[in-house]
Order: structure tokens, then C-alpha cells, then sequence
């Protein structure tokens, strides 16, 4: 892990962010965001650098991760066995504004760069595309670009 930092959701929960920097051409760097005193990741962003772009090749936010119950404060050897045993407790993680804090650090890595960013989208392309275009990219077909220039509004995330 190369860098880490808290990060907040839109209702001030606290998760940490970790970020694993790909050191060569087409390796992959991963932004990860875990929840807060617990080893469970509930999103992630994957980065593959090119030659004269970047490209974001996933960004995903988790719907159902298994935590610990809330009520019991479980070291990280007892949560294995939680888990073993099937105690936890299942959260949604999305409609939280997890995604635009990771795209947000995605974007601020990538622009120090100047080159663009670009990827795919799946899934329900007309929301995705709204999402995408709300922060600055262009969106066309299922394919995303953003072109970095002074006129970049910044986004609003709420680390």
C-alpha cells in the first residue's frame, strides 16, 4: 500500500482509503475503501496507466458487504470466525456518495498528469452517463472521457 487517508460519506461516516500505485505502463493502480475498523472492502477503483492516457477500467461500490454486528467490538481473528460461522451483518454501501469521493481521488491523481482519462460504462448507461457528465466527462455511447484544462469544475465530495 502506498498511501492511505479517512475519507467521509455525505453523512459523515468515517472508511479509510487506501491506494496501491501501479509503478509501470499498463500495471493497474487500486484505490480501495474500507469500512472503518474493519478489514471489509465495499468499493474500488482500478486505474491502467497508458502510454498517453489512463484509463479507468473499474469503479464499483458494494451493495451487500459483510460486517461485523454492530453490536459486538470483535477483534480481527474473531471476525474470521464470525464469518465462518455465518454471524454478520449485511450493509449497502451505495446512494452514500462513496463513488464521487473515489472518483474524485481518482481524478485529482490523474490530473497532475495532464493526460486523459478514459473508460467504459455497464450497466444502466443512462444514469451512469448523467453521473459521468455531472463530473466533467463526456459521455457518449458507453464510452467516458475527461480531458483536463483550466475550465475543469472541481467535484463536491465530503472528505
Amino acid at each position: 500500500m502506498d498511501h492511505s487517508e479517512s475519507i467521509q460519506d455525505k453523512y459523515g461516516e468515517t472508511y479509510t482509503l487506501t491506494v496501491d500505485e501501479g509503478r509501470l505502463e499498463n500495471e493497474i493502480t487500486v484505490f480501495r475503501i474500507l469500512k472503518s475498523g474493519c478489514c471489509s472492502e465495499i468499493g474500488h477503483a482500478h486505474v491502467v496507466a497508458h502510454e498517453t492516457s489512463f484509463e479507468l477500467s473499474d469503479i464499483f461500490i458494494d451493495t451487500a458487504v459483510r460486517v461485523p454486528p454492530k453490536s459486538c467490538g470483535v477483534t480481527l481473528p474473531q471476525w474470521f470466525r464470525l464469518l465462518c460461522d455465518k454471524q454478520y451483518d449485511t450493509e449497502n454501501f451505495r446512494e452514500r456518495g462513496l463513488g464521487t469521493v473515489l472518483l474524485a481521488k481518482v481524478i485529482a491523481r490523474i490530473r497532475l498528469t495532464g493526460r486523459e482519462l478514459f473508460g467504459a460504462m455497464h450497466g444502466d448507461l443512462a444514469r451512469l452517463g448523467k453521473w459521468y457528465a455531472h463530473h466533467g466527462f463526456h459521455a457518449s455511447s458507453n464510452r467516458i472521457t475527461l480531458q483536463f484544462n483550466k475550465n475543469l469544475k472541481s467535484l463536491n465530495c465530503y472528505s
